[in-house]
C-alpha cells in the first residue's frame, strides 16, 4: 500500500515487477462494498460511542448504504469524461448483495440467520430508496460495472456464534443494526468479522458454499446477468471453493498478489499471484 513515503514507492514499483503487462495506457477505476451497512446511523454512532464500544476504524464513523446522491453524483462525474474512443468512463462496483435481517434473526432467538436483499435494506433509507433503478441506470448507459464481492460483508458463521453466546459488545451492536465490530468494549480484539470468506474450520467451507451459490443467484437476479469477477471481502478465501465459483459463471478472481489463503485453525498458507 502506497503511504507517501519512498519505501512504501519502491516495495510498489518492486511488487509490479511481475506479472502482466501491456503499453497501452489504461485506467481502472474499482470501488468496493457498494450495498454494506457497516454504521446504521448517526444516532447508533453516537450512542455506541457513550456505552463505551470501541469505535477507531474510519469505516465505522463514515461507511454506510450509498443514497441516491451518492449515485447520481458519481454518474454526472463518469459522464464528463470520455476515453480516446468516445466511450464514458466505466467504474467497477465491487458489490454484496445483502445485509442481516435483524428482525428476523432477534425473533428466532438468534438461533437461525437471515439475510436481507439491499433492496430491502433500502426501504428503510429515504435517501436511497432509489439506488436499484440506479444501478440499473448505469449498467444501461455503461457507466457502472457491477461485480460480486460476496453475499454480504459479514462472516456469518463467526457473527452468529459470538450473537449465541451472548457476547455483550456484539449484542450492543446488533441492537443498533451493526453486525461488524473489531473490538470488545474490554478492548478485546474480536476474530475479523468482515472477512466473509474466512474459516476457523474445515466445516466452515460447507456453509461458504451455500453463501457463494445464493448470492451469484441473487446478483443475477439483480442486475440482470452472472458476474464472471469474484473479489472476496476483506481477503481471505479458501481455493477448495474455486470450483463452485467455476460452475456458477466467475472466471477471475481478485485476491492480493501474495494470496493468503485460511486452511482452518489458524493456518494459511500463502500463495504468489502472477
Amino acid at each position: 500500500m502506497y503511504t507517501g513515503t519512498k519505501k512504501s514507492e519502491l516495495r510498489i514499483y518492486v511488487s509490479n515487477l511481475f506479472g502482466w503487462r501491456t503499453n497501452r495506457k489504461l485506467i481502472v477505476i474499482e470501488s468496493d462494498d457498494w450495498g454494506s451497512v457497516y454504521m446504521s446511523d448517526k444516532r447508533a454512532l453516537e450512542e455506541m460511542k457513550a456505552k463505551g464500544i470501541p469505535l477507531h476504524s474510519h469505516y465505522l464513523k463514515n461507511d454506510t448504504l450509498e443514497s441516491n446522491e451518492d449515485m447520481e453524483m458519481l454518474m454526472d462525474v463518469l459522464r464528463k469524461h470520455k476515453d480516446a474512443s468516445g466511450r464514458y468512463v466505466v467504474m467497477t462496483g465491487v458489490n454484496v448483495v445483502a445485509n442481516p435481517d435483524f428482525e428476523k434473526i432477534k425473533a428466532n432467538g438468534f438461533k437461525k440467520y437471515e439475510y436481507e436483499l439491499f433492496t430491502e435494506t433500502a426501504k428503510r433509507y429515504p435517501q436511497s430508496d432509489r439506488i436499484h433503478s440506479l444501478w440499473k441506470q448505469g449498467i444501461e448507459e455503461r457507466l457502472l460495472v457491477p461485480v460480486f464481492h460476496g453475499r454480504e460483508h459479514l462472516n456469518v458463521q463467526r457473527w452468529m456464534k459470538l450473537l449465541q453466546e451472548g457476547n455483550e459488545t456484539v449484542r450492543i451492536a446488533f441492537e443498533y443494526g451493526v453486525s461488524t465490530l473489531s473490538k470488545e468494549i474490554n478492548g478485546k480484539e474480536l476474530a475479523d468479522l468482515r472477512a466473509a470468506f474466512d474459516i476457523d474450520t474445515q466445516n466452515d467451507l460447507k456453509y461458504l458454499e451455500k453463501v457463494i451459490d445464493t448470492g451469484l443467484d441473487e446478483f443475477e437476479s439483480l442486475f440482470g446477468y452472472k458476474s464472471t469477477f469474484f473479489i472476496p471481502t476483506n481477503g481471505p478465501f479458501n481455493n477448495n471453493l474455486e470450483g463452485l465459483l467455476s460452475k456458477k459463471g466467475v472466471k477471475y478472481i481478485g485476491t492480493g498478489k501474495v494470496q493468503q489463503e485460511p486452511l482452518g485453525k489458524v493456518n494459511i498458507k500463502s500463495i504468489s499471484v502472477t
